[in-house]
Formats: C-alpha cells, sequence, structure tokens
C-alpha cells in the first residue's frame, strides 16, 4: 500500500507517547510492507534529528525508496492518507482515516477470499508472470497476505464478517468461478430468472451482486466456467487418467466456447442432475442442450455428447500446483482475461 502522513499527525505525537506510533509507521516502510511519504515532505526533517541516527538514516533511506518506486506505482495503488482530526474516509483507492485506524489496516494482512484456499490460490498464482509470482509469494512469506478458504458454502458468511471490521474490510479481496454454462449468461443483462426449467439459481451471480457493490475493483469473477476450464490442452494430457483418454480427446473436439462452459469434472450428466432433467432414455441424454447449455453442444456428434457425460474427474484443480514451478502454455484468452484482473490484486500490495 502507499501511505501519506499530514504534517499535522506528525506534530501531534512528537513529544508524547504516541511517538511509537510514528516508528511503527516508519518500521513498516522499512521492511518494505508499504511505500511512505510526508507532507509536506519536510514536516519530519526536525524530528529525525533529535532520533538515533542509525534509525534516521534507516528512515530517511525507506522514505528516499518509497519516493522511488512510487512513480512506478499504479495510478489506483491502494491508499491511505494519515490526517488528523478529520472525517474518515474507507473509500478504495484512496482511504482518508486517522493514525490509529490507519495502523490497524496496516497491520492487517491482506485476505484473499477463495472458493478452494488452495486449488484456485495455486492457479491465480500460476497464470501470473514469474515477476508476479515472486511478488506475492514474498508477500505471503513476510505474512503480508495470505490466501483463505471460503468454500461454496461459507464464502459470503466470511466476506460479510469481513466487511464488518472495516479496516479488515479494506484488506479484501475476493476470487470466484463464474458457474456459468452458456456465454449468454455473462452478459450484464443476464438474471437466473431467464432459466426457463429447473432451479433459478446461480450461486455466483448473487456473490457478484454482492462483491460489486461492496468491493468493486477487489474481485475476480471468472469469465469461464471452472478453474478447471482453464487448463491448458498439453496439461490436460499429463493429468486425465487413462481411462479417461476417450472422453479427453472428445473434449478436445469441441470449441473454445463448448470447453469453457461445459462441466469439466462431472460432465452433462451431472448438470442434467442438478436441473432435474429426466434421463431415463437415451434421446434424453443425447439432447443436453435445451436447458441452460442452451444450442451451445447441438452441433457436436452424438457419440461425443454420450462420452461427455461424466466429465474428466473431480480432481483435475490439484493440478495448478504444478504452475508454480512449471510454466504453463495458457491460451491467449486466458492471458488477457488475467492481464484485465491481476493488476487489482497488485495494487493491493
Amino acid at each position: 500500500m502507499q501511505v501519506i502522513v499530514s504534517a499535522n499527525v506528525v506534530q501531534a505525537v512528537m513529544g508524547t507517547a504516541a511517538v511509537w506510533k510514528l516508528y511503527t509507521l516508519l518500521g513498516y516502510a522499512c521492511t518494505g510492507r508499504h511505500l511512505i511519504s510526508f507532507d509536506p515532505p519536510d514536516c519530519l526533517d526536525a524530528w529525525l534529528q533529535t532520533i538515533d541516527s542509525g534509525a534516521s538514516e534507516a528512515y530517511l533511506y525507506a522514505i528516499d525508496l518509497s519516493s522511488r518506486e512510487w512513480r512506478d506505482a499504479a495510478h489506483n495503488a491502494a491508499t491511505i492518507r494519515i490526517e488528523q482530526n478529520t472525517a474518515i474516509s474507507w473509500a478504495d483507492p484512496l482511504a482518508i482515516l486517522p493514525l490509529d485506524d490507519a495502523l490497524q489496516v496496516l497491520a492487517e494482512k491482506l485476505g484473499f477470499l477463495l472458493e478452494n484456499g488452495e486449488n484456485d490460490w495455486h492457479f491465480l498464482l500460476g497464470i501470473m508472470p514469474k515477476s508476479q509470482r515472486e511478488r506475492i509469494q514474498n508477500a505471503c512469506d513476510q505474512g503480508w497476505l495470505e490466501p483463505l478458504h471460503g468454500g461454496g458454502s461459507t464464502i459470503v458468511a466470511q466476506l460479510h464478517a469481513r466487511l464488518k471490521q472495516p479496516h479488515r474490510g479494506l484488506r479484501t479481496a475476493m476470487m470466484f468461478d463464474s458457474d456459468r454454462r452458456h456465454p449468454l449468461e455473462l452478459a450484464e443483462t443476464w438474471h437466473p430468472n431467464e432459466i426457463i426449467h429447473g432451479p433459478k439459481k446461480c450461486d455466483a451471480y448473487e456473490w457478484e451482486v454482492l462483491v460489486k457493490e461492496k468491493i468493486p475493483s477487489r474481485y475476480w469473477r471468472l469469465q469461464r466456467r471452472f478453474i478447471e476450464s482453464y487448463m491448458p490442452d498439453g496439461q490436460l494430457r499429463l493429468v486425465v487418467d487413462s481411462n479417461k483418454v476417450a472422453t479427453l480427446e472428445a473434449f478436445l473436439r469441441m470449441s473454445p466456447e463448448q470447453r469453457w462452459f461445459y462441466n469439466m469434472k462431472q460432465g452433462f450428466a451431472q448438470d442434467r442432475k442438478s436441473e432435474k432433467i429426466d434421463d431415463s432414455d437415451i434421446a434424453t441424454r443425447i439432447e443436453v442442450g435445451d436447458m441452460r447449455q442452451r444450442d451451445l453442444y447441438r452441433h457436436i456428434s452424438e457419440q461425443d455428447k454420450i462420452v461427455l457425460e461424466s466429465g474428466l474427474g473431480k480432481q483435475l484443480g490439484q493440478h495448478y500446483a504444478q504452475a508454480l514451478t512449471n510454466d504453463f502454455e495458457w491460451d491467449q484468452a486466458a492471458i488477457e482475461e488475467a492481464q484485465t484482473h491481476l493488476p487489482n490484486f497488485l495494487r493491493l500490495l
């Protein structure tokens, strides 16, 4: 984060028992936890002359380094302006806070809420360029950042709990699957009520309504159905069980959009089950395109539809752990999507 300290804050703590708070702010800057500047820049000079010379040199170096790195920071980098006796604002990217509230925020780890705290986290790290991944991993190692396992059933409750504490809410980001089954369900105007048959429910739709209001620039709702929908072809060939080779070949014959919204883990059969579609005869099993999938799969062969009934397995997401040490050949659309959303997370560090 970036921190701007107003002169009135410095004046308020100098010569008092609260001066340790200034030491804490500067100590964070020395370790690289945040960038720091003072407004005006010379408002700290008199105080620095009264403290230990070693500490003074360290603080001046941290301020100078912050100044140089500030020039390269994102224009919307998360920033706190610390003011004395001012109206409080918990806005993002610029929060205006008194010193005690600012210290609470700066002491808080940046929490990434994920449906699966392990597989989703490995996907997120794996799709980053190496330089970004190293930056994130360093923040984790330093204890400044942590992935949070939300689970499909508790992730919203965890988000609400964090938002109840403003200092923690400001340090919250979130990534989740789209759960969409057709490209049209990604439209801004789409609503689950458009579903003609089956339950009119899409958890990720409801989550996005919430996060768009509460943390609008700190979330990534995937464009594709699951994290598994981003698995490069070469990696799928490595991870899919030998008894699923025919299913994999049928999957690879589909168009990109068909793959992106297919239930890779459990196949067409599970989608019908969730929508309570009768599959007692072969005709119904083949005509899978009349529900939320619409006509997405209408033009693939009947044989491929049958083979794709069962999916490729529930454990695919575990393979993303390999992306931390081996460069995956992500498709261009995946790279472009990541490049759109990753800066919104990196600006929070």
